[in-house]
């Protein structure tokens, strides 16, 4: 009788465990698309929310000619994300203004996302578990996928992944194509990465590296995931085959590269064995710390030049509504362990989700909001002490804390302004919690593997009714905000978005209210004044007009559309001589607006110069041949 794969020596236990798995994971693959398909339907076709405007449909990078290169050489863009815009822009060409097609997209790679994490942990169980299950006690691929138990290792987490609530919000919101995009990337980077840790090899090697710069310049989520890296490096202690990261030498164990010295002799064969360097020992020893950190200086120097980047990016001066966003040591303190904790709540009981969360209000300092700090600090301790004995745990922990990392409060962020946490942020590092969650069904599988499956169909069915919930509320933008204000009032991007809606269907009495409360939430939400004013002028009320629109101007003062809007309400008012001032500044910060020169135009005529008229209404058919307004105008002020 011939032996199987598993007990021939020497045998690279990743290629082994693929292939007594290969009949479950393709079930399990094609489940995990069906289950996609089904949480997400009632999202088509899809809307244009949040800044999905000023990302894509109002975007010259993405629309004009030339806009690739400014893309990836300018600093045209709100961040450094060129993969990304790219990406957009090449979809704009297909799908243009329709939402569905930028929506299917984000799906697919979504359910390629799932899987490719599935192969991540059979990976990496085959390098930190070699002798079970990756080696002794896989089921033979001619065995049912539902019987054999290793299945459901491997499913649960991908399947808690593919269908929690929480990545609706990250899937379904076409701007966040950066982030199941720079995903799909960080994955195959760590898969290539699992590969050298079989076996070293510096073009493999250089595959994940590219893998991993491609993720950063899509979307830096996972900047510090060489620090993963190295930690799995240290402490995978695969077969005895595994040899240290560093290593470039030849195995001659491996069955591939025995064909290739299929003429040399067994001395020749001793004398090439006994140049190796010697294999990671089973049970847990750690590799040289050295040799990991050597082989991934790369990737560490790519992640720096990231994070200076970041840093020094600037985006335009009007993004931010009220910077900063951290104020203090203290909330640097404070706020990582608030929101780890929060966050853990919402994995584990995926109840109340909300557009945006309410935005925490930490003064005064209180000493017991150190708390959760403390707490999350104690539990990582912990986790790393029992790093060798169980390695898997403390892993799926830190590639959580890792991919939070960049969004705990250390650094400030530009959604702070609104919430200190998101659901967006929580696609990738969930993965490290619903593979400690399958660590739990697991051991319910060692005693009762029937009660295990029960558990994890449940869960499933649960999750994906409540995702198909969330994913109705992107069906219709108009239904996405009224439910976003419902649950909380405080949400200013569902206030000021619903009015500006409200306002493009008609109805300014409607939109009017929800302007004043985002105005009432962010006074110096310059945005929401400007609309405001405009409602007040077109129901005459230009003291009210002119109030908003002063303070938006108190706000930004270099911005041409509130000096227009308050130099045209003051030639309502009869104002010439402020209505001229402010429209002459509205006219020199943009020079390219006809209709400023054409207002312009009217108000010089009515203050008796007709020739400074004359010139402002020619300017406005310069820019706008079409212009009917500005032609009439000038025909009347040559009479």
């Amino acid at each position: 009788m011939t032996q199987t794969d598993a007990e021939l020596p020497g045998h690279n236990p990743i290629r082994v465990h693929l292939r007594n798995l290969r009949t479950p994971f393709l079930f399990a693959a094609l489940l995990l698309i069906v289950a996609v398909l089904l949480a997400y339907a009632p999202a088509f076709p899809g809307s244009f929310l949040w800044d999905d405007d000023s990302a894509l449909l109002e975007n010259p990078l993405i629309r004009q000619p030339g806009g690739l290169a400014r893309i990836w050489f300018s600093t045209d863009a709100l961040e450094y994300y060129p993969i990304f815009y790219t990406s957009l822009r090449a979809q704009w060409h297909l799908f243009g203004p329709r939402p569905a097609g930028y929506l299917a997209v984000n799906v697919a790679l979504h359910a390629l996302n799932a899987i490719l994490f599935m192969m991540v942990l059979v990976h990496l169980s085959a390098l930190l578990s070699p002798s079970s299950p990756s080696t002794s006690d896989v089921s033979s691929s001619s065995e049912s996928p539902i019987s054999n138990p290793q299945s459901l290792f491997f499913l649960l987490p991908s399947l808690l992944f593919a269908l929690h609530p929480v990545n609706v919000f990250g899937v379904a919101w076409i701007n966040q194509h950066k982030t199941v995009l720079s995903t799909f990337f960080y994955l195959l980077s760590i898969l290539f990465f699992c590969r050298t840790l079989v076996r070293a090899d510096t073009r493999v090697r250089s595959i994940a590296l590219v893998f991993f710069i491609a993720a950063l310049l899509t979307k830096p989520t996972m900047v510090l995931l060489p620090f993963f890296f190295a930690l799995l490096g240290c402490l995978s202690a695969a077969s005895p085959r595994v040899y240290p990261v560093g290593s470039e030498k030849l195995n001659v164990d491996d069955p591939e590269e025995d064909q290739n010295l299929s003429g040399a002799s067994q001395d020749v064969r001793d004398r090439i064995r006994s140049q190796l360097p010697a294999p990671t020992p089973q049970g847990g020893g750690e590799r040289s710390s050295s040799s990991v950190f050597r082989a991934l200086l790369p990737f560490f120097a790519v992640a720096l030049l990231t994070g200076l980047l970041r840093v020094g990016w600037r985006p335009p001066p009007d993004y931010a509504l009220a910077p900063p966003r951290i104020e203090g040591a203290w909330m640097n303190l404070v706020l990582p362990g608030k929101i780890v904790l929060f966050y853990l709540a919402k994995l584990l009981f995926p109840a109340r989700l909300m557009m945006v969360y309410p935005r925490w209000q930490l003064a005064p300092p209180d000493p017991l909001d150190l708390a959760p700090s403390l707490l999350v600090l104690v539990l990582t301790l912990a986790l790393w002490r029992g790093r060798r004995t169980v390695p898997v745990v403390f892993l799926a922990w830190l590639f959580f804390l890792l991919g939070l990392f960049p969004v705990l409060g250390f650094v400030d962020n530009q959604y702070f302004t609104f919430s200190f946490v998101a659901n967006h942020w929580l696609y990738m590092p969930m993965m490290g919690i619903a593979a400690l969650a399958s660590l739990g069904v697991n051991a319910v599988g060692r005693v009762s593997f029937r009660l295990a499956w029960l558990i994890a169909l449940l869960v499933s069915i649960a999750l994906l009714l409540q995702s198909r919930i969330e994913a109705s509320r992107f069906h219709d933008p108009v239904h996405y905000y009224e439910r976003g204000v419902c649950e909380n009032p405080d949400n200013i991007v569902a206030q000021h978005n619903l009015a500006n809606l409200y306002l493009e269907g008609g109805h300014p009495d409607r939109a009017l209210p929800h302007y004043l409360e985002a105005i009432r939430i962010h006074p110096v939400f310059w945005q929401a004044r400007i609309q405001a004013g405009k409602i007040f002028a077109g129901q005459g009320r230009f003291d009210e007009a002119i109030a908003q629109l002063e303070v938006a101007l108190e706000t930004s003062p270099e911005n041409p559309e509130a000096h227009f809007h308050l130099g045209t309400v003051y030639s309502l008012t009869g104002n010439l001589a402020d209505a001229v001032k402010h429209l002459e500044a509205a006219v020199m910060i943009n020079p390219y607006d006809p209709v400023a020169f054409n207002n312009l135009g009217s108000v010089y005529f009515r203050a008796g110069y007709p020739d400074h008229a004359i010139a402002c209404f020619e300017k406005a058919l310069e820019l706008n041949p079409s212009y009917e307004s500005a032609r009439k105008n000038l025909d009347w002020a040559k009479e």
